[in-house]
């Protein structure tokens, strides 16, 4: 999901800023305004690329293991809704565990800043590419 949404953002940023420039012919500084969409558009694929989730990440939170999901106090269980029975399999309303190992929580702080900071520098180059093209007015 938070791969989905980076490259939402990332593409929606890349738009907007073709638009800008090559449509209304607007000052080179309104060009600004996409930085952060592409910042936190490349820092969630970032961290997407190294097989986690940046909120999870950020939070310091995990899924459940498969044996952690099934409470034995509570076998039978019925979801009235179709669209909860689709958001179980999709585990989105899964219970988040806190991580409790130290080193995992080191590691997993290390990845969201490396992922921050590849975000900014990808959004410091693209926005000086686009800026310094001779098309604005």
């Amino acid at each position: 999901m938070a791969t989905g949404l980076g490259i939402v953002l990332t593409a929606g940023a890349f738009l907007g800023m073709f638009l800008l420039a090559f449509v209304t012919h607007a000052s080179r500084w309104r060009g600004l305004c996409f930085a952060p969409m592409w910042a936190v558009g490349a820092a969630l694929i970032l961290a997407g690329l190294r097989g986690s989730c940046f909120f999870l990440l950020l939070f310091s939170r995990r899924q459940p293991l498969p044996w952690e999901r099934f409470d034995d106090s509570a076998s039978v269980r019925s979801y009235s809704s179709k669209v909860m029975t689709f958001a179980r399999k999709l585990m989105i309303l899964d219970r988040k565990l806190k991580v409790k190992d130290i080193h995992l929580r080191r590691l997993q702080r290390k990845i969201v800043i490396q992922s921050i900071a590849g975000g900014v520098s990808f959004a410091a180059v693209m926005e000086t590419f686009f800026l310094l093209l001779p098309i604005w007015r």
